[in-house]
């Protein structure tokens, strides 16, 4: 299939710049449960419907098919964005100074500098996004209160068309957002931006009954509750228990997926296995925790994203030290219930555990 016009008109457009390996693994290597969500409302709406989907994404090459699983591909080619995206994990510009250092520094700062009069320049938060603006759908789709989010709404907006917004983490309700002092974003967005989004979208969905009772009650905007979609035939392989670990799936960070918890969990249990999949985000934290790893921890960084239902096949259990705070509802629970692994979760997000008896 040809490279589908720029000018081509959908049905429904969401739109994602982050990495998304679950759709193509050469996007990247960071998996989260924004872009499986994403990935799997986008896909199953592409065949369960007669509506025409697209999936707005980047990639730093030219090469991407321009349509899976029934989904159109609008890719925009942006060379720049994983190596910006590096630096500004490791460095917060606004306060001028280092969150992290990485040897890659060296080049990635003087490469950014010496190309920044060439790159094109990202649109204000309040702006709409250009990218947007050269499509056609009829619904614009966002996930995640964030800058990107709002620029997307801005354009849906001068265009006419309609737009939902998807809230993804309890931070995306933030009521601190309101007050005159609004506390910044650990992944950089701004207050602005993120409060856009919330006000903006045409309509909202939300996670959990608990994003729905934050956004009426301080935001003063009503949501629909759609729960977190997944393919259940995807994970239901024959379990397998002939060497079964505890499983823990998230990244090196100290504020959301709060690995260093797990760490200690396993420290106390040295008679139990457990895999951790931890993708990277912050090199320091990555560096000081794999230091720290006791014997019976086995590390992976990455699994493709068609490899993780045959990782909870062998899991024994599977274990969530995830921050309320910064969570929404995470799909890995989904997808232990799904595997019938069992979980042991620091908190029960809208008490699905207590309703599924899926876990502790």
């Amino acid at each position: 299939m040809g490279e589908p016009s720029l000018r081509q008109s959908v049905d429904v457009a969401f739109v994602g710049w982050q990495t998304l390996p679950a759709v193509w693994p050469h996007f990247g290597r960071r998996i989260g449960g924004l872009e499986t969500a994403m990935w799997t409302l986008a896909r199953n709406l592409a065949a369960e419907t007669n509506l025409h989907v697209a999936l707005l994404t980047s990639a730093p090459r030219r090469g991407a098919p321009s349509r899976i699983d029934g989904v159109t591909l609008w890719v925009e080619v942006d060379r720049w964005r994983q190596i910006r995206q590096r630096v500004g994990d490791a460095i917060d510009w606004r306060r001028r100074r280092l969150r992290q250092w990485t040897w890659d520094l060296l080049w990635q700062v003087p490469l950014l500098a010496l190309t920044h009069p060439f790159r094109p320049r990202d649109v204000a938060p309040t702006a709409a996004d250009p990218r947007v603006l050269r499509r056609q759908a009829r619904l614009w789709v966002a996930f995640g209160a964030s800058d990107d989010a709002a620029r997307v709404i801005v354009a849906a907006r001068r265009l006419g068309r309609p737009s939902v917004l998807f809230l993804q983490s309890n931070l995306d309700v933030d009521p601190r957002l309101l007050t005159d002092d609004p506390p910044s974003s650990p992944y950089g967005d701004s207050a602005e931006g993120r409060r856009m989004a919330i006000q903006q979208a045409t309509a909202i969905v939300c996670q959990s009954q608990w994003q729905m009772d934050v956004l009426e009650q301080h935001f003063h905007r009503r949501g629909t509750l759609i729960r977190n979609p997944i393919d259940r035939s995807a994970w239901r392989l024959p379990k397998d228990m002939t060497e079964p670990y505890v499983l823990w799936i998230g990244r090196f960070d100290t504020f959301h997926k709060r690995p260093a918890l797990l760490i200690d969990v396993a420290r106390r249990c040295p008679e139990i296995p457990f895999l951790m999949v931890a993708n990277d985000f912050d090199d320091q934290v990555r560096r000081e925790l794999t230091a720290q790893l006791p014997p019976n921890i086995s590390l992976r960084s990455y699994v493709p994203f068609d490899e993780m239902p045959s990782v909870f096949q062998r899991a024994g259990a599977f274990v969530s030290t995830g921050d309320p705070a910064y969570e929404g509802f995470p799909n890995v629970l989904l997808q232990a219930a799904a595997s019938h692994t069992p979980i042991f979760s620091m908190q029960d997000y809208d008490e699905f555990l207590n309703h599924s008896g899926s876990g502790v």
